[in-house]
């Protein structure tokens, strides 16, 4: 289901896909000019520090290169970032549009499953998780996967072996973002319900405080808020063992014992042949910016999550059947004036089989007030 609710995200995308083009464009400079640097930092150490062969020209215009490769890198990595944010926004604001307009069609019964607190939830709070997997999370997994990419080219062209023992990596840390993603969505799918009963909660207590109070209901109200929120909280603990322990601390051992297999395999190495403190420098270099994509995407995984289970709330509303209004034309029944309204054995079921008032009778006198008191969803409304 949240496969499926990713494609449809993605969706929503396509009216923006030459803004989303134009900021993978400007990440692919940024990458590249990255994944340059460590190798002019190699050339540096062994070309000019190791051997004390200080040609000053030739250093200040390798120095200049790896000055302007910082440059271009943190110059399109702000053009990319405003373009990405900038689309993302474009389509929240489209989802959003979407939705309540959506809403505002649906029939009377979808409004007695589902609560205010609930709808207002789907609104706000859900659209507001998808804007965090547009502006952060989808950019973070194109640019991870840049570069690796660029990593693997590098690495490949110092030492194809350590470049084929690197990938042995991959798929033990994608391993570990898919056992996190089955432990975890159940948790955050948990705490966005939670969020929506709360919401409901309060919703209904602020609406209605001048009949909570007059019927001495705060005491109901108060453990109905309290059961709600300590389920939250329960949630939310286990979200938090959840990432301790399978996210940012597994990539760092992982990062840690690659790191040092390689300087092993050097010093192993060094004892048969000369061995370049440049390649040395570069290869480490590589290998913690390898690792640094995973550590960002482990981040962006909670984010992801968040945003999948609120699509896939979005989108059960979205899926819901909506109300044909009646034409201009139709006629409409005058009422006559100062005249009694009285309801005999009246039946409402908004699902069949399941009656919201059964047998409801009483005269509502002309010019009188006639309150009608009722849980929400208890047909109110329709009166």
């Amino acid at each position: 289901m949240l496969s499926k609710s990713m494609g449809r995200l993605v969706r929503f995308t396509l009216p923006h896909k030459a803004r989303f083009a134009v900021a993978f464009a400007f990440m692919l400079v940024s990458v590249s000019a990255e994944m340059a640097i460590p190798w002019l930092a190699k050339v540096i150490i062994d070309e000019v520090i190791v051997p004390q062969q200080f040609d000053w020209k030739h250093l200040g215009v390798l120095s200049a290169a790896v000055l302007l490769l910082y440059m271009c890198q943190a110059g399109f990595q702000y053009l990319q970032s405003l373009s990405f944010k900038h689309g993302a926004l474009l389509v929240v604001n489209d989802v959003r549009k979407q939705l309540f307009d959506h809403v505002l069609r649906l029939p009377i019964a979808a409004f007695d499953r589902l609560s205010t607190g609930r709808m207002v939830s789907y609104v706000t709070n859900d659209t507001e998780s998808l804007r965090d997997l547009f502006v952060s999370t989808f950019p973070t997994i194109i640019q991870g996967s840049l570069r690796i990419v660029g990593i693997f080219i590098a690495i490949a062209l110092l030492d194809w072996r350590l470049a084929v023992i690197s990938m042995a990596l991959i798929p033990v840390l994608l391993a570990t973002m898919q056992i996190y993603r089955k432990v975890s969505t159940p948790v955050f799918n948990g705490i966005r319900v939670q969020i929506s009963h709360i919401n409901n909660t309060i919703s209904e207590s602020l609406q209605g405080m001048s009949l909570v109070q007059a019927f001495r209901q705060e005491n109901a109200f108060k453990a109905r808020f309290e059961k709600d929120n300590d389920t939250w909280f329960n949630f939310r603990t286990r979200s938090i063992a959840v990432d301790s322990l399978m996210l940012l601390p597994f990539t760092r051992l992982v990062g840690s014992l690659t790191a040092l297999g390689i300087v092993a395999w050097f010093g192993n190495a060094s004892l048969q042949t000369v061995v370049e403190v440049g390649t040395l420098y570069a290869f480490l270099n590589y290998i913690e910016r390898f690792f640094e994509p995973f550590r960002q995407l482990s981040m962006e995984l909670r984010k992801m999550q968040v945003a999948l289970v609120s699509s896939a709330r979005i989108f059960e509303i979205l899926d819901e059947p909506v109300h044909h209004a009646p034409k201009d034309d139709a006629p409409m029944v005058e009422l006559a004036p100062q005249k009694d309204i009285e309801f005999k054995h009246v039946r409402l079921a908004y699902e069949e089989g399941v009656n919201a008032l059964d047998d409801v009778s009483f005269v509502a006198k002309s010019g009188q007030f006639t309150a009608i008191v009722g849980p929400s969803g208890g047909g109110k409304v329709r009166w």
